[in-house]
């Protein structure tokens, strides 16, 4: 389990950059066990979208369970993170301005078709993405107890 989950970028999705710092949209699909470890952005706004699938969100301390045509908002300042609890899903997420977006392609690789990437060799640098994510004023919790 990552600390952003296994993704993929989507092919041909628009750059971030606009004349007012924007939003995006990308679709982004998870796989069985994906989970976001607790976080607090400094900079930006997020929010999800949820197509397919069931999540549970912890923000701010709280637990919000969504699914299908679930809209969740999770403000910068606020601690959260979450767990996927159906094999799949898959999600519409906004991070406001989308400066962000060079985090993650800095992480990630361009998918060559739009499918799940079969999982990891390897677990993920943890210090390295921890120190990526401070560089985009990302700042990681401890890991939470289990829901």
């Amino acid at each position: 389990m990552g600390v952003f989950g296994r993704a993929k970028r989507s092919p041909g999705l628009p750059k971030a950059k606009t004349p007012t710092g924007a939003t995006r949209w990308p679709k982004c699909s998870y796989p069985k066990a994906s989970a976001s470890r607790p976080h607090t952005h400094t900079r930006e706004d997020e929010s999800y979208y949820v197509l397919e699938g069931e999540f549970v969100f912890r923000i701010g301390g709280q637990s919000v369970e969504v699914g299908p045509g679930d809209y969740v908002w999770l403000p910068r300042g606020v601690e959260h993170g979450f767990e996927l609890k159906t094999e799949q899903a898959k999600a519409l997420i906004a991070i406001t301005p989308a400066e962000l977006e060079g985090f993650f392609k800095q992480l990630s690789e361009p998918a060559p078709r739009a499918t799940l990437p079969p999982p990891p060799d390897e677990p993920p640098d943890f210090a390295g993405v921890a120190a990526l994510m401070e560089e985009y004023g990302v700042k990681l919790s401890p890991p939470p107890a289990p829901l």
